[in-house]
């Protein structure tokens, strides 16, 4: 199927790129011509199409699952390693559908989890049996995870059992095997998204400008004997994350990795702050539940050619101490600066506060084999409305001086027209209403049902009032509303670059 655009409307399981690059792509290239997708076209998971659940109950106790049973469909999605990368997130993160997943712990140790985080500001990890769609998994554990998201539980207090907590899934935490290779995944409690769609949108802008975002899917999640709700499944950003989007030819997935983790202002500025390793990656003043902040190293750490910092360092001097007569010659070497210029488009279209253009957040740093860095975003349910909507000129909220990567790269005058290029190829041509109307109804047709059923719906407008179309719906964060406004703001800004 060929759309008005000229794109081929590729099926996202199939696509041979990225399968979030290949929704983000066929949502956009497709629109309202796409048809919504569905659990039956997913093949991955047990939940029917019209939201009725169809997996057998698994809840009742952890030993109701059959041992021998689980231990065969984990060993034989271990075993799976002739699939590719895609494949196996497919497998995992299913890219339609809504996947039913059940979590059974061992009686008490949900409420003692949810204790050892709100009594003693801890994210212990316990052993869970999985229902993961069709398989049986055990060997797993489970953990909170998040800052805001989870001092901000959906549906009741910090210690309720019945609420709706952000969570890690770690799939060989206590004995189990890797499921189709992959050993984390995240359940994101969208405590700040009652459309649940924020971060598909901000990854579809991603995708369009070829930018590498996580997988992402649909879960509706029941913990013990009580139902969670609907929840965004993400996949991790770490070494199979790498693996699939940089390949593992020479090396290519054997670099250092660094997440910011946010602990103030300026933490994660890129700007240089001294020649040790403590001067990026601090452990005091850090945010309940994490024992490193700033800029953690996520892989090699006890590589010690590799964790000393050297390669961060030097690209924070190149920030920092380059002469303008030489800054686009030497960061070219260390920054892949055109990848930088479309994330910066897309963080200015959809607002994004809540990551490197605003509060600084939310981000890695991936040295590649080539010797360059690149920036690759996480996490956008802060995005179409959260309260950074920036001039065309300025990415950034608070100020290019603050944002010292951002504002030198934009300095050079052939880096700020590409940026301003691509900015305004968003406007005219994916952050519209149009293609969003479309897109919405898409993902209406596949979590709707969920998403009006949840009994932990996120607090304010409901998802309804979120996703209808409503020019009058900015206040309480309609989408349709922000977009209609960011649009008209962009292309006039546009027509005067």
């Amino acid at each position: 199927m060929r759309s008005r655009s000229g794109w081929v409307c590729l099926h996202p399981a199939t696509s041979p790129v990225g399968l979030v690059a290949a929704l983000a792509l066929w949502l956009a290239a497709c629109g309202s011509e796409a048809p919504a997708p569905n659990a039956a076209d997913a093949g991955a998971d047990s939940t029917a199409s019209d939201g009725t659940d169809t997996a057998p109950d698994t809840s009742d106790s952890a030993d109701s699952q059959d041992p021998d049973a689980s231990a065969d469909a984990s060993d034989s999605a271990d075993a799976a390693t002739d699939l590719d990368w895609p494949a196996r997130f497919a497998k995992v993160i299913p890219p339609l559908g809504v996947l039913d997943l059940r979590l059974t712990l061992k009686a008490g140790d949900w409420t003692q989890l949810l204790a050892d985080w709100t009594e003693k500001g801890q994210k212990v990890e316990y052993p869970v049996q999985l229902q993961w769609g069709k398989d049986a998994l055990t060997g797993a554990g489970v953990r909170l995870k998040g800052l805001s998201s989870l001092t901000l539980p959906v549906g009741g207090g910090l210690a309720d059992p019945a609420a709706k907590y952000p969570l890690k899934i770690d799939f060989n935490a206590f004995g189990g095997e890797r499921y189709y290779g992959v050993d984390e995944a995240g359940l994101n409690s969208a405590v700040h998204d009652a459309s649940y769609m924020r971060e598909w949108l901000t990854a579809a802008l991603y995708g369009a400008l070829q930018v590498d975002v996580a997988h992402l899917g649909y879960a509706n999640v029941h913990v013990d004997t009580h139902h969670a709700g609907l929840y965004v499944l993400s996949q991790s950003i770490d070494k199979q994350f790498l693996k699939e989007r940089f390949g593992e030819a020479n090396g290519a997935d054997d670099g250092n990795l660094y997440k910011c983790v946010y602990n103030g202002f300026g933490a994660c500025s890129m700007a240089y702050l001294g020649d040790q390793p403590q001067d990026y990656q601090k452990t005091t003043n850090c945010g309940e539940g994490y024992d490193a902040c700033g800029m953690v190293l996520q892989t090699n750490e006890d590589d010690p050619a590799k964790n000393d910092y050297a390669d961060l360092i030097a690209l924070t001097k190149v920030v920092s101490q380059t002469p303008d007569s030489a800054f686009e010659a030497e960061i070219s070497k260390v920054f892949d600066v055109e990848h930088f210029l479309r994330l910066a488009a897309v963080a200015a279209a959809t607002g994004n506060y809540d990551s490197y253009f605003g509060k600084g957040n939310n981000f890695y740093l991936y040295h590649r084999n080539d010797g360059r860095f690149q920036m690759i975003p996480w996490d956008f349910d802060l995005t179409y409305g959260g309260g950074c909507e920036s001039d065309l000129a300025d990415p950034t909220c608070g100020g290019l001086q603050s944002h010292p990567l951002a504002g030198r790269i934009l300095a050079v005058p052939k880096w700020r027209a590409k940026y301003l290029e691509h900015t305004c190829t968003l406007a005219q041509q994916w952050m519209t209403a149009a293609n969003h109307k479309g897109w919405i109804a898409a993902l209406d047709g596949r979590i709707g049902s969920f998403a009006r059923t949840d009994p932990n719906a996120p607090d304010g407008a409901s998802y309804d009032d979120q996703i209808k179309d409503d020019p009058d719906g900015a206040q309480y964060g309609n989408l349709l509303a922000f977009v209609r406004a960011r649009e008209q703001f962009l292309l006039g800004a546009c027509a005067l670059k």
